[in-house]
């Protein structure tokens, strides 16, 4: 990977979010850029919070988180039997800086091997519960 040009904006855009979102103070990035088989790291760079958010309009992207939250929120809190049960939040964007980022909600597992997903999450917090 590297950090070049619009596609480096753009990985630097989700480090950014990530970290300010579980509130760590710095990312380290590994990068392969001059790697002959892209498979070796070539270098580490550090960045703090406030590196990467120089070039960002932070107020725009926390505006446009929010909005996402509000729909989830209004979006599974209008159905008649309240926001019980699975959910399936799906966000896309297509390839390019600035092409959209979409937000999809259904209620509902969308295919039968998320099912085993959930199982296995019960299963592994009735293990949990049972270790107290």
């Amino acid at each position: 990977t590297h950090l070049n040009g619009m596609p480096g904006k753009f990985k630097k855009l989700k480090f950014w979010l990530q970290a300010a979102l579980v509130g760590c103070g710095a990312v380290v990035v590994a990068t392969t850029e001059g790697s002959q088989d892209q498979d070796y790291v070539t270098k580490l760079q550090r960045f703090t919070i406030g590196d990467l958010a120089a070039s960002l309009d932070t107020n725009r992207i926390w505006a446009t988180l929010s909005a996402m939250l509000q729909y989830v929120l209004r979006e599974t809190c209008s159905t008649g039997d309240g926001a019980e049960g699975a959910w399936m939040l799906r966000i896309t964007k297509a390839h390019g800086f600035g092409a959209p980022v979409r937000l999809g909600l259904q209620r509902g597992w969308s295919s039968s091997g998320n099912i085993e997903i959930e199982a296995r999450i019960d299963a592994m917090f009735d293990d949990l519960l049972q270790a107290v």
